[in-house]
């Protein structure tokens, strides 16, 4: 057991930071076991931070399914036993527990793994006598054997008993390293990882993230179905117009309302994957994401994923619901005659030749998806920027999506606009308007297609580039 000894502010927060990876070094290296931090070390290292960083949204037994995943060496058992002695409920949601325990629990899940490496930093810091006591114990009795702990703290006459070794820091500088008694023993070799290229961390991370944002999507999905049911019924049964009636103007806004709810709905989604990859991985809760042993390309895509499907989801039925909407409401809010019915329907009916299972499963929806990507990753990437600022980081977040946003749209533009041109001039002289239009219209998705892909990859360079080189957590 080594302390890290000092003054407040001497470092000792700073450089655990460092040895997981939470904060870039401006010189110098870090090797834990021969390896810099990185996935392979936070594999084997357990890390208590200073502060809760536990999430809110989840119960007590969600926190011992996603440690389970995540950490091979994570002892389910060890920790149930824990939790009984101090009476947590398993099904308690974080959010209910008083600060004292959700910080026992906290700590009961650092100590159930069998790590390799211990890193507690002030563990026993702002806590009263009976917690600081329970704690100690904690760490004295469930730490593995074969391990070393490095215990930061600045109470010095609590720990020194328990020591080993003592490591005194001053203004960042080591003045003091010594020996308090013998070293009980030497860690083993470093046990290898499951998973060499990442997939099964990553499908964890996925299958996580899923669970952990399922509920207000799912709610805004079921809204915006059980909105668009209760609009087809009422346009289904409420009058048509009758001839000479230029506009009824109850309809037109229920109409209106429908669309408005339905963006709005759309733009809650948005912001809340935005607040979620925010709070997820630059607030407090990216103490336990970024100390996964995972790279930082894996949390970005786990999110990306998620987000992606839900964003696909609601764009889907959007599309479906109000294309469906409009066609059963035209009549109710204006008048047509009989010849006018009969040309939309047959216009509706040539789009058969456009709007094909193929096109529509090879294209259309490819489209989508990669456009939800693209939308999702400039968000990201926005929001990943803003954490560069030393303050004001969510509006420098904001002003960055405004800034990124329209680079984007332009580059998008000049991507698209040259060869879209074309197209229109190729086709000009066809002599089905038809066959003219279909070429032209999936010309534009294939040119669209193409353009979100080329976009999207800075806009992932960044993210991956903030997390993995200019990470600072506070």
């Amino acid at each position: 057991m080594v302390g890290l000894l000092g003054s407040n502010g001497s470092g000792k927060s700073t450089l655990i930071k460092l040895i997981n990876g939470l904060l870039v070094p401006s010189s110098g290296q870090i090797f834990i076991c021969g390896q810099a931090p990185g996935p392979e070390t936070k594999a084997i290292v357990s890390y208590l931070p200073e502060r809760t960083y536990l999430p809110d949204t989840v119960r007590v037994k969600g926190l011992l399914s996603f440690f389970r995943d995540f950490y091979t060496d994570f002892d389910a058992a060890k920790a149930e036993e824990m939790l009984q002695k101090l009476d947590i409920d398993p099904s308690s949601p974080l959010k209910t527990l008083s600060k004292g325990t959700r910080e026992k629990v906290q700590l009961i899940m650092v100590m159930s793994r069998r790590a390799r490496v211990y890193i507690l930093d002030e563990p026993i810091a702002g806590v009263d006598p009976a917690a600081r006591d329970y704690i100690l114990k904690t760490i004295i009795q469930d730490y593995s054997e074969d391990a070393s702990i490095l215990l930061s703290t600045h109470l010095i006459a609590d720990v020194e008993q328990l020591l080993d070794d003592v490591i005194f820091l001053k203004d960042g500088q080591i003045i003091l390293s010594s020996s308090v008694e013998e070293i009980r023993g030497h860690p083993p070799s470093v046990r290898r990882l499951l998973f060499p290229g990442g997939i099964l961390m990553l499908t964890k991370l996925i299958s996580h993230e899923w669970k952990d944002t399922f509920k207000v999507p799912a709610l805004l999905l079921t809204i915006t179905v059980l909105l668009s049911a209760a609009s087809l019924v009422y346009f289904s049964v409420a009058d048509q117009a009758s001839a000479g009636t230029d506009l009824n103007v109850r309809n037109f806004v229920l109409y209106i309302a429908y669309i408005l709810i339905l963006s709005g709905l759309s733009m809650i989604l948005t912001i809340y994957f935005a607040i979620r990859f925010y709070k997820n991985l630059y607030t407090d809760e990216g103490y336990l994401m970024h100390t996964l042993p995972v790279k930082p390309w894996m949390l970005i895509v786990s999110k990306l994923t998620i987000g992606t499907i839900w964003f696909y989801l609601i764009d889907l039925l959007l599309v479906g619901a109000i294309t469906l909407i409009t066609l059963i409401a035209l009549p109710t809010m204006a008048y047509f005659s009989p010849e006018d019915l009969l040309e939309l329907r047959t216009m509706f009916q040539s789009y058969h030749t456009i709007f094909t299972v193929p096109s529509i499963l090879f294209l259309a929806i490819p489209v989508m998806i990669i456009s939800s990507v693209f939308s999702l990753l400039t968000i990201y990437a926005s929001i990943s920027l803003g954490q560069l600022f030393s303050s004001h980081k969510v509006l420098a977040s904001i002003l960055c999506y405004l800034g990124l946003s329209t680079i984007l749209s332009t580059a998008m533009m000049l991507l698209t606009t040259p060869t879209t041109a074309g197209v229109f001039i190729l086709q000009s002289t066809s002599a089905n308007p038809m066959t003219d239009f279909a070429s032209i219209y999936w010309s534009i998705m294939l040119i669209s297609l193409f353009a979100n892909l080329v976009l999207c990859v800075p806009a992932f360079l960044i993210c991956n580039y903030v997390m993995k080189r200019c990470l600072n957590l506070d």
